[in-house]
């Protein structure tokens, strides 16, 4: 079944699942910022968003209530090489953009 859904729609899908389960996401649980550049959901186990916020693809999907096949259409993972470059740099921008935003609120 093929998608309906742009790699921009499924990054918000992800996010909409994600940031209520890991707030500060873009910090890989709180410890260390996620390198924007070394995101590449042709290899979500190891370079994914879910393997750089939670240390491990299924541990992210495992929290996040995700099954692993339903993982691309949150854009956790690519279903080609193709679909890896339209959602690698969405994830990027969002990482930067939440990390900015995040720094430019004043104190409550």
């Amino acid at each position: 079944m093929p998608f309906t859904y742009t790699a921009g729609e499924r990054i918000a899908r992800g996010l909409g699942v994600l940031a209520p389960a890991c707030p500060r996401w873009w910090t890989a649980e709180g410890h260390r910022p996620i390198d924007p550049d070394a995101i590449d959901l042709a290899d979500p186990e190891h370079a994914g968003i879910l393997a750089a916020i939670y240390g491990s693809h299924e541990k992210g999907l495992r929290v996040l209530h995700v099954p692993p096949d339903l993982a691309p259409e949150f854009g956790f993972a690519a279903l080609d090489a193709r679909d890896a470059a339209e959602l690698n740099p969405g994830w990027r921008l969002t990482i930067i953009t939440s990390r900015g935003e995040h720094h430019s609120r004043p104190p409550h």
